[in-house]
């Protein structure tokens, strides 16, 4: 733990960690990393205190079922393998169940 009780794991020099984020601050905000890139497939790679939320895999913004990064005033954005997408774009490329779609267009369209 460093003195302003962070938290950071690492595997040799690099950022990493399997089970849990590798970086976690004090106030709650957390980096999952892996291989010293943000990567996280079963939730987002990083959670900002403030409610941000940012999905990553392998070091690049994805997510193939919502927006891959959310901000609390309901911002989002649509990005798969490292591509910023619009919402209709999203969701044509997407391999989303057609229930799913539809699920996403009544939340964000």
């Amino acid at each position: 733990m460093h003195e302003d009780g962070s938290k950071i794991w690492r595997q040799g020099i690099n950022l990493h960690r399997l089970d849990g984020p590798a970086i976690e601050y004090p106030d709650g905000t957390k980096f999952y990393y892996q291989n010293d890139l943000l990567h996280r497939t079963d939730g987002p790679a990083v959670e900002f205190a403030n409610g941000v939320k940012r999905w990553y895999v392998a070091g690049k913004r994805h997510r193939t079922d919502g927006p891959a990064v959310e901000y609390k005033n309901s911002y989002t954005y649509w990005y798969m393998a490292g591509v910023l997408y619009s919402f209709d774009e999203f969701l044509e490329l997407t391999t989303c169940s057609p229930e799913d779609k539809c699920m996403l267009k009544l939340i964000y369209g």
